[in-house]
């Protein structure tokens, strides 16, 4: 906060910018460069209140970074499925079903193929992923995009 015209009633000296170079068209009063000054270390004593507080919690969390990396991406995979999931079930393509055996079944219809066409199988469980379905019907396209 600073003045563009240098009061005539009160003492008023020249602002400084944050880099400390002198402003020639603000000025200040004395009570506003003390209230700056104030302001100024405080901020840098917080600053350093919380640097200390952010290296102490990376010492409390260094031995969790595995996992708390895997939960990091454990999210992003939930979220891109389920973003996925939603937009394909707004056009009404078929969506990835559990089993009772807890196996996930896909079925695939590629969309160049009609609408009765016979859909590729996609089985994954603990021990692999299988997946059967009609010439041309994308099974390789499909396998590729999964890695």
């Amino acid at each position: 906060l600073s003045l563009k015209l240098k009061p005539t009633n009160i003492p008023a000296h020249l602002a400084h910018d944050r880099k400390g170079k002198a402003k020639t068209s603000r000025y200040v009063t004395a009570r506003m460069s003390a209230a700056l000054s104030a302001y100024i270390k405080a901020t840098q004593a917080a600053e350093l209140v919380v640097a200390d507080c952010l290296r102490g919690l990376c010492v409390q969390l260094g031995s969790s970074l595995p996992t708390l990396r895997a939960a990091v991406t454990m999210n992003e995979i939930v979220v891109a499925v389920y973003r996925h999931s939603a937009f394909g079930a707004s056009r009404g393509w078929r969506l990835p079903k559990f089993s009772d055996d807890h196996r996930l079944e896909v079925r695939v219809t590629p969309y160049w193929l009609h609408v009765d066409a016979v859909p590729s199988k996609v089985f994954l469980d603990s021990s692999g992923a299988i997946a059967t379905g009609p010439n041309m019907s994308g099974k390789s396209t499909l396998m590729r995009a999964l890695g």
